[in-house]
C-alpha cells in the first residue's frame, strides 16, 4: 500500500484544494492592496508638500524679478541722461551696468 500522501487525490479533494488555493490568492491580493492603499495615501501628502513648496518658490521668485525690475527702472530714471562705466568684476553689476548704458541710449536715441 502506498503512503497517504502519494496517493492520487479524489475529486473532492482536488476541489477542496482548489477552492483553498483561490482563498488564500484572494487573501494576499487583499492585503496587497491595502499595503498599496496605504502607500498611496502617504504619497498623496508628500505630492501635496511637493506642491505647496514649487508654488511657493515660483512665488518667491516672481517677487525676485519683481524687486530687480523696481531696482532696473530707478536705476534707469537715474542714470537716463548719465554715461555708465561698465565694472569689470564678475557677476550681475557689470551685466547691470550693461543694460543701463544699452538702455540709456536707446532713451536717448527714442528722445531725438
Amino acid at each position: 500500500m502506498r503512503p497517504v500522501l502519494l496517493r492520487r487525490p479524489s475529486i473532492r479533494q482536488r476541489i477542496v484544494g482548489v477552492v483553498l488555493l483561490g482563498e488564500v490568492l484572494a487573501l494576499m491580493v487583499c492585503v496587497v492592496a491595502l499595503f498599496g492603499l496605504n502607500e498611496s495615501g502617504s504619497m498623496q501628502s508628500r505630492v501635496a508638500a511637493l506642491s505647496a513648496a514649487k508654488r511657493l518658490h515660483q512665488h518667491a521668485d516672481m517677487m525676485h524679478d519683481d524687486l530687480r525690475a523696481e531696482v532696473y527702472r530707478g536705476a534707469h530714471a537715474a542714470f537716463a541722461g548719465a554715461a555708465i562705466s561698465v565694472r569689470r568684476s564678475s557677476g550681475w553689476p557689470r551685466k547691470f551696468g550693461l543694460m543701463i548704458m544699452l538702455s540709456a541710449g536707446f532713451a536717448e536715441r527714442s528722445a531725438t
